[in-house]
């Protein structure tokens, strides 16, 4: 016979020998997106790198030396970008009257590119190049001895239609002798979970430019200047980052390089997001994930350095207030007695305080004089050699040349051309160059964080810098 507690008891007797308990939802979007390092999570919109191949042999004629100083820089001024877009034509026909459609075309929509209009006017001066390569219109201005535009420049002279044949023979419009292309390829890049996805555009064009609308009442908003680009194709390519390499120009200037003073790993507390446990599961999470590089070895010796430093009163601390957290988010009580508040176990025996943190930060971070970084790097050639390297490819020395220098160009010179590298070096670090300064701080910083050297020595090892 049935009975009307049955059907209670049996639902009360599988929710407590269910996996989720009496009472709990899917989670079909959380094992989406977060399964397998988020693998199928989606990717974020800021995460983008462009990249204009330019033409030297064009660009050099009009501004000497531009490419090699400020190609890298524009690409970073980009600041939006439309991925390709693709039409494709289609028609219908009827075939014995059913219905069969087909492609006819494909057409690929222009991309919109913005950038920041800089104070250098570094963009500006990109435009400027392609408009008077293309165009021979604005390749007659010029400015009298004062500075100011030139107003009776001949070929724009309203009154010399019946003037003859010289003060009509010169070239407007296209008749420029423009033959070879201004952009050899446009690059966009995304990238996520240390991956990029390239998109090439085949043989591009600018179909229009257009600098930005000043007015009064914008107050603090930032000029920008957009263009429109046509092209032919579209390559695709992806791979694992190297940065200087692929994505081209990535990470090699205005980047900072130095690690985050609470990056995994770098806190001597066992719990949060840069405790022991973060660190460890970082290491882990990149051997398996076969990303482990240099980055992973320095994560590992912090986590390992901080390690030694826990104490159990300290474990015993943290563990307190983790449960105390956990119970607050289960039960909605504060445990401490005081809303939103939540105190440590013991007054003052603990081991992670904010002027310990400020301390160790500190160190971490010390800035050497010139004179003992300067000595640093003439006891250790290594150093010095993988410092001159990055310092080429940043541009904050160069060869003299027109070669394009990334981090992979200092493996091509000879001693000579090396040891002429090495003196710019030593001149530039003598005249206070800054960001030679900071390059060789970092340097210096990354070998006695993980306990490679100390202020005076520093022993030779393979990449001082850290992420070349």
């Amino acid at each position: 016979m049935a009975n009307i507690f049955n059907g209670f008891l049996d639902n009360l007797v599988n929710g407590a020998l269910s996996p989720k308990g009496d009472m709990a939802d899917y989670a079909h979007a959380a094992r989406l997106y977060t399964d397998d390092n988020f693998r199928l999570a989606p990717k974020q919109k800021f995460l983008y790198h462009v990249t204009l191949n330019l033409n030297e042999n064009v660009i050099n004629k009009i501004l000497p030396g531009w490419v090699q100083r400020h190609s890298n820089e524009v690409n970073m001024l980009v600041k939006s970008v439309d991925m390709p877009k693709f039409d494709i034509q289609s028609e219908t026909k009827n075939k014995y009257n059913r219905k069969k459609n087909l492609q006819t075309r494909i057409d690929y929509s222009p991309v919109n590119i913005t950038f920041h209009d800089d104070n250098a006017s570094i963009v500006t001066q990109l435009w400027t190049a392609y408009y008077n390569y293309y165009y021979a219109d604005g390749t007659f201005g010029s400015r009298d001895g004062a500075g100011a535009p030139n107003q009776t420049a001949r070929p724009y002279d309203r009154f010399n239609a019946y003037k003859g044949k010289s003060a009509n023979g010169d070239r407007f419009g296209l008749d420029n002798n423009s033959y070879e292309p201004f952009f050899t390829s446009i690059q966009i890049s995304q990238m996520a979970r240390h991956q990029y996805l390239t998109m090439t555009l085949v043989n591009p064009m600018i179909q229009s430019w257009q600098h930005d609308t000043l007015e009064n009442s914008s107050g603090a908003e930032p000029t920008q200047s957009s263009m429109s680009v046509m092209y032919e194709s579209v390559f695709y390519a992806d791979g694992p980052i190297d940065e200087g390499n692929s994505p081209k120009g990535f990470g090699t200037v205005h980047y900072d390089s130095t690690p985050s003073p609470i990056s995994a790993g770098s806190s001597s507390s066992l719990f949060g997001s840069a405790g022991i446990l973060a660190g460890g599961s970082s290491v882990l999470g990149d051997i398996a994930g076969g990303k482990a590089d240099l980055g992973t070895l320095l994560t590992a010796a912090r986590t390992v350095k901080n390690a030694k430093k826990l104490t159990k009163e300290g474990v015993r601390n943290e563990a307190y207030q983790v449960a105390g957290q956990t119970i607050r988010t289960a039960t909605g009580t504060n445990v401490s007695g005081l809303a939103n508040t939540s105190f440590p176990k013991s007054g003052g025996n603990g081991t992670q305080t904010t002027e310990a943190l400020a301390i160790t930060t500190q160190k971490e971070n010390k800035l050497y004089p010139p004179i003992q970084v300067t000595q640093t790097l003439a006891d250790n050639p290594a150093l010095k050699e993988t410092l001159a390297k990055k310092a080429l490819a940043i541009g904050a020395i160069n060869t003299n040349t027109e070669q394009v220098a990334d981090l992979t160009t200092w493996d091509t010179l000879n001693a000579t051309e090396k040891r002429s590298l090495l003196d710019q070096l030593d001149a530039e670090m003598n005249n206070g160059n800054q960001k030679l300064v900071q390059l060789a701080n970092q340097a210096v910083n990354n070998y006695n964080e993980n306990g490679l050297g100390n202020t005076s020595t520093i022993p030779e090892q393979k990449n001082p810098l850290g992420n070349t």
